[in-house]
Formats: structure tokens, sequence, C-alpha cells
């Protein structure tokens, strides 16, 4: 996400990074297809080969002009901003490049500058600058995890199988990846046009809702608990209408969970911090993430144990009323804004407007 964020112009990076999560969850996607089919001893095998795939196509790219900045490589900079514009001149480029040469020279003044020189590389990471998107990236992470989608497709199999909807629980699972592909993509295209906030609370106020349903289902029809051998050939009849609901449930909870919901702080993840700091933030908050992802599936099972399954999703939609706080309070437009201004917001310097940027020939 930071490479996207350096690398792309300010109009284009929202729908880049999106583009990002819709590859991931294509990737679930093709998973759940070859397992509706295959062994997953098979599956593996036939997966494998796309890292090898992938190391390949990354010996193509350039290394990011912002990182060539900072290491002083100004000529290989003009190269590489030239490569990404589509293959086009230094020339061509000249007007972004300076641009992106003046975002990254220092701002401070000399006492400053000696003071964080004292504190060597720790005092950078001590700053407005960072703490605050730091603290803000961590928390989306862990109301993303205890909101619902991430059990949902991790558990996806058991979950419809125990809601007994009427078709077999691994074409099922395939519904739920491809609600999430269309989710994805409506998000990029959300963000292309109505911004990051109102993706995400939008995203997050219909998963709060889908929570709240998929509890009042399972508390009136008495589903207390998830029951791991189901039996698949034992399905409900077609012709009875109100088995499909629950099913209609969890596409929807898919489909709104992936259109800002799971991709937000990813997204945000490139932006917030400063160009000095990215590196290190995009490599630790999304320790936030992991770890709370892995903390939501552990401990998914003991919550149904003591909460019941309807008392679970309750307590997710809760969660989605924190996010929804959160967002609205705390979240900045970021879209159509340049790095330099995002920057700048976090440090305290300006503050950003909750508009869209729209395109400006100019720089990133």
């Amino acid at each position: 996400m930071s490479y996207i964020a350096e690398v792309t112009e300010p109009h284009l990076r929202g729908l880049l990074c999106g583009i990002n999560s819709l590859c991931l969850v294509s990737g679930v996607l093709v998973e759940f297809l070859l397992g509706s089919e295959l062994h997953w001893r098979k599956v593996a095998l036939v997966t494998c080969g796309l890292p090898a795939l992938t190391l390949c196509l990354l010996q193509i790219l350039p290394e990011s002009p912002y990182w060539l900045l900072l290491h002083n490589k100004s000529e290989n900079a003009r190269k590489s901003l030239a490569w990404l514009r589509g293959c086009t001149t230094s020339e061509q480029v000249k007007e972004e490049y300076q641009a992106i040469e003046t975002s990254l020279k220092p701002k401070q003044p000399d006492n400053e500058m000696d003071s964080s020189l004292r504190w060597g590389s720790v005092g950078k990471y001590t700053r407005k600058s960072f703490l605050w998107p730091f603290a803000m990236i961590c928390c989306l992470f862990i109301c993303c995890n205890f909101s619902g989608p991430l059990t949902l497709q991790v558990y996806g199999v058991v979950i419809v199988s125990n809601l007994k909807v009427p078709i077999g629980k691994f074409y099922a699972t395939c519904l739920l990846g491809s609600a999430e592909v269309l989710g994805t993509i409506s998000c990029a295209f959300i963000i292309r046009y109505l911004g990051k906030r109102i993706a995400g609370l939008s995203s997050i106020f219909g998963v709060l809702i889908c929570n709240v349903a998929l509890g009042v289902y399972a508390y009136t029809n008495n589903i207390v608990r998830l029951e791991f051998n189901v039996d698949d050939s034992l399905v409900s009849s077609t012709r009875d209408a109100g088995k499909w609901v629950p099913l209609l449930i969890v596409m929807v909870f898919a489909f709104v969970g992936h259109c800002g919901c799971r991709s937000l702080a990813w997204i945000l993840l490139g932006e917030v911090f400063s160009s000095d700091t990215r590196t290190v933030g995009c490599g630790v908050a999304p320790s936030a993430y992991y770890i709370s992802g892995f903390a939501a599936n552990k401990l998914y099972l003991s919550m149904i144990s003591r909460l019941t399954f309807a008392g679970v999703y309750w307590t997710y939609a809760c969660v989605c009323f924190v996010g929804l706080l959160l967002i609205y309070f705390a979240v900045p437009e970021t879209e159509g804004k340049t790095l330099d201004d995002i920057t700048k917001h976090f440090s305290g310097q300006s503050k950003l407007n909750n508009k869209i940027r729209r395109q400006q020939n100019g720089v990133v």
C-alpha cells in the first residue's frame, strides 16, 4: 500500500488501492471455487505457483521516486517517475518531480532539527504526525475484524450449513465470495466518486444492520451454537421461501462488508504517514490487523458458547457503532488530496476538509 500511495497520482490513488483489495478478495473467491471441486491438498498445489509469478513480475517495477529521493538518487528518481507515468521522458514529469522534491525538504527550523538528531531515529515516531494516524489505522483494523465480515469469511461453510440454506454449503460460500468481489469493485468506484468517508460510513452502517438482522434470525429460529457436522445432503427445500432469508442476509453482509469496511484502513494506510515514517508505519500498523484478526477468529467459537450465536452478532453490531463514530470524527477525506496535504493535516499544520478534490493537472 505504501508503494501504491507513493507512485500514483492523487485522483487515481483511491481507485488503485481499491483494486489492490479487489485482487485479494478475488484470490479468496478462486480458492472457494477450487475448494468446492478439489481436495485441499490439490488446491494448495495449484496455487503455489502464483508467488513465483509475482516474484518475477516484481523485477519489472522501479523503486518509488520518494524512496529514491530520500536516498539521494535524484537521477534514478526522475527515470522511475517517467516510467511510472507511461514510459515518458524526464522533461515531461519535471513539474511533478520538483513538487515531490519540495515536499521532502525539511520544514522545521535548525534548532528543531538539532533536537530531532539528538533523539535519533526514534524521535520522529513519537510525534503527533506519526502517533495520530498510527492509532487511527490500528483502531480501524480492530473495528474491521470485530465487526463480522472476517469471521463470516473464515467460518462461512459452517455458518451457512447451520443456517440451513437451501443449497449446498460449498456452493453457498462461492456465492459469498462472489458477493465480496462485487462489494470490493463497488468500493473502488464509491471511493472514486463519493470519497473514502462516505464509503466507510455507509459500509459499516450496512454491516451493523446485517449483524442485527442475522442475530434476530438466529434468535427467532433457535440457532444457539454452531454444529460442525451438519449433513450437507439435508439441505432445506428450495420451495420454502423463508429458508432463502439467511442466505440473502449473509450475501448482503459479505457485499456491504467489502464496500468499504474491510478496505478503508488498508487504503488509508499508504496515505496517512509522512514520507520519513511511511515505511515503518506501513510495516508496523498492519500488525494490529493480523493480531486482532487472529483474536477474532480464535475467540469466535468461545464467544458463541458464552453469548450464543445471536449474541455474538449483536456484539459485533455494537462494535460497528463504535466504528461509525471513529470514521465520522477521526477520519479525514483524503480522496484526491496530495500526500503533502495529508501529512500537514496529521502534523497539525493545516486541516483537510471533507470534500473530494477532483483531478488537477499537477502533482502527487
